[in-house]
């Protein structure tokens, strides 16, 4: 394929927070993709794009698509582009969709996990150091989602996870546990063990926490966003020495690492790295994603 040119985004809510990614790049963006058509046509006029629809075929095959639709939706969604690059929201299907309903050619798509590209977790990552235990405790509580214990681990602590995976290898599912309200997994990453402690509810916003056992001591890296703030993150800290100040920007060090992902993933499609450069960097291939779908698996005979 030739270099982007030309892009649309389907799925105005997370969507248009690569709009300006997209337009900082030269970018046209030639549709908005969305049910709710009044809202995108104000984006759409805002920033000058000629065609806003609810109407996947009415769009033709931009350049570059990015998909933030629902995840039961992806395949689908997917499916409408065979000759665009592809740019999709994490999870890959979610817990309720089926990888068997992608295209055979959808391992070229690259799947949105930003996590890896903070800078907290560079921090973590440049110590050179393998953990040997992790625990990971998360939660969520936020208003106005319907959405039960798995969804919401797919819509949180999958991003942490997805860092642990890109940085540690693929996981092993050993143990699990879901409830209402709380999932409990235990993972193997190579030599790593990992446990992940994660909780619908508690305080306001979206809470992380890592505490890892190394052979220089132990690391700990804490991050949160609450409802009206910038997401925020503690410095990281190894045998009691803080590693760095902290990472906090006014317009949210997690937009910036999203814009960090996709300007990775332009690299990639536009032949200035290699797919194999890209992931080593943190781009997410599709099986690379997938790897954290399949611990939600049903065995046989659950």
């Amino acid at each position: 394929m030739s270099s982007i040119e030309t892009a649309a985004i389907i799925g105005t809510h997370w969507g248009l927070v690569h709009l300006p990614t997209l337009q900082s790049q030269g970018i046209t963006i030639t549709a908005l993709v969305s049910k709710d058509l009044p809202r995108a046509k104000q984006v759409a006029t805002d920033h000058q794009i000629a065609m806003v629809t609810d109407q996947l075929e009415q769009i033709g095959q931009p350049d570059l698509v990015i998909v933030a639709t629902p995840a039961v939706t992806h395949a689908a969604v997917i499916q409408a582009f065979p000759n665009s690059h592809i740019f999709c929201e994490k999870p890959v299907v979610g817990p309720y969709g089926n990888p068997a309903d992608l295209p055979a050619w959808a391992d070229r798509v690259l799947i949105n996990y930003a996590f890896n590209q903070l800078d907290s977790a560079r921090c973590v990552m440049a110590q050179h150091l393998i953990p040997t235990h992790i625990q990971l405790q998360s939660s969520v509580n936020l208003s106005g989602f319907n959405f039960d214990a798995v969804q919401w681990f797919f819509e949180v602590t999958s991003h942490p996870l997805s860092w642990l995976i890109h940085w540690l290898g693929p996981p092993t599912l050993e143990q699990r546990r879901i409830d209402r309200d709380q999932i409990e997994l235990r993972l193997r990453c190579g030599d790593t063990s990992i446990d992940i402690d994660f909780k619908v509810g508690g305080k306001p916003g979206i809470h992380h926490q890592f505490d890892m056992a190394t052979a220089s001591g132990s690391l700990t890296l804490n991050g949160y966003y609450q409802p009206g703030h910038p997401w925020r993150f503690e410095p990281v800290v190894l045998a009691q020495k803080p590693l760095n100040q902290g990472e906090f920007i006014d317009n949210d060090c997690w937009l910036r690492a999203n814009q960090r992902s996709l300007l990775l993933a332009l690299d990639c499609f536009n032949g200035r790295l290699s797919r194999a450069e890209a992931i080593c960097q943190g781009a997410f291939s599709l099986s690379k994603a997938l790897t954290i779908e399949s611990l939600f698996e049903k065995k046989p005979g659950a």
